[in-house]
């Protein structure tokens, strides 16, 4: 009969002794779960901010491989008088919008901001904005059933819930005389991601001021104000009224003025009444030069008037210029 050798006894228990001890390691080790914070540092939602010095307005979002992203969308100040638009998307949800032919887009946070210097109540904004507010299709005449009362950023606000393609909550607050306008999925399910990113969202919006000046009104009275290409916009002084009447300017132009009467003026931007907020122009008769303040730098978006010493200036249609799109960070 044939017996093993010894050594080959040896050999095969100190095997079967290291696969013992294995085993039993591996059963000890803890096991580690799938929560974010025993995810690899890359996956973990981390926390980002938007901020828009020009609109006044911050606020966190959770960016990362499993967070959110945020994408500034060009606004349409000739549609619907917007100058800043933001909206905050399940990354995963987004990514797979892209790739697929969705007919409608993914649910998502959204913030609006409009030009709103003459408007004192929210109310008011709400009614006279039904297309942006979808006020109606929920609620009907404001006098039976009015938004709640609530508060965002420390500064009075109001709400209201749309049943529409999604069951959305809105909220808009007047600050610094522009209309915040954000809407997000309706609360009630705590585990939906989107539903507690925008409870996390509002508790940290801040609004502060920007230092512009304010615009008289978030429209021009012109029946029409043609786009301005390039860096420099034009404009002519009259004995009449201005040429064109309303030019349009964004965040980086600069104003070039042409004196076409047959006296010596100044031209400035500031208000009507007030301290100018740019140094005078001073112009001869037929003599064409550039404020050395670009309006972006000190005027805030909506309709003011080049002020002059003499004739009438054209309005100025502050626009904001085309957005990027930021990606959260991997």
């Amino acid at each position: 009969m044939y017996r093993p050798s010894n050594t080959i006894i040896v050999l095969s228990s100190a095997a079967i002794t290291v696969a013992i001890m294995g085993a039993l390691l591996t059963a000890l080790r803890p096991t580690q779960d799938a929560s974010p914070a025993n995810m690899p540092l890359a996956s973990q939602p981390m926390t980002k901010q938007f901020r828009d010095d020009r609109l006044g307005v911050a606020f966190d979002y959770h960016g990362g491989q499993n967070g959110f992203v945020l994408l500034t969308l060009p606004a349409t100040p000739e549609e619907n008088m917007s100058v800043g638009r933001a909206a905050v998307y399940q990354k995963s949800t987004y990514e797979a919008s892209q790739r697929g032919n969705w007919a409608e887009g993914p649910e998502s946070i959204t913030m609006t901001v409009f030009p709103a210097p003459d408007v004192k109540d929210a109310m008011t904004w709400i009614e006279a904005h039904p297309g942006e507010t979808s006020f109606g299709m929920s609620y009907g005449p404001s006098s039976s059933n009015p938004p709640a009362d609530i508060a965002i950023g420390g500064v009075p606000a109001l709400q209201w819930d749309v049943d529409g393609l999604y069951s959305e909550t809105y909220r808009l607050a007047l600050v610094n005389g522009r209309a915040y306008l954000f809407t997000g999925p309706q609360g009630g399910n705590d585990k939906d991601p989107l539903v507690m990113e925008y409870a996390a969202l509002l508790n940290s919006i801040s609004f502060f001021p920007t230092g512009l000046l304010a615009a008289d009104s978030a429209a021009p009275a012109a029946p029409v104000c043609p786009d301005s290409v390039g860096s420099t916009v034009n404009a002519s002084i009259n004995e009449d009224i201005p040429s064109p009447r309303c030019v349009k300017v964004a965040p980086g132009q600069s104003l070039q003025i042409t004196n076409a009467t047959q006296k010596s003026i100044d031209v400035w931007l500031g208000p009507d009444k007030g301290a100018p907020v740019s140094s005078k122009l001073r112009l001869k008769p037929g003599e064409t030069g550039a404020l050395q303040t670009l309006p972006g730098d000190v005027l805030d978006y909506g309709v003011h008037h080049l002020q002059t010493s003499a004739f009438a200036g054209p309005a100025i249609w502050m626009v904001p210029t085309g957005a990027k799109t930021e990606q959260p960070m991997p």
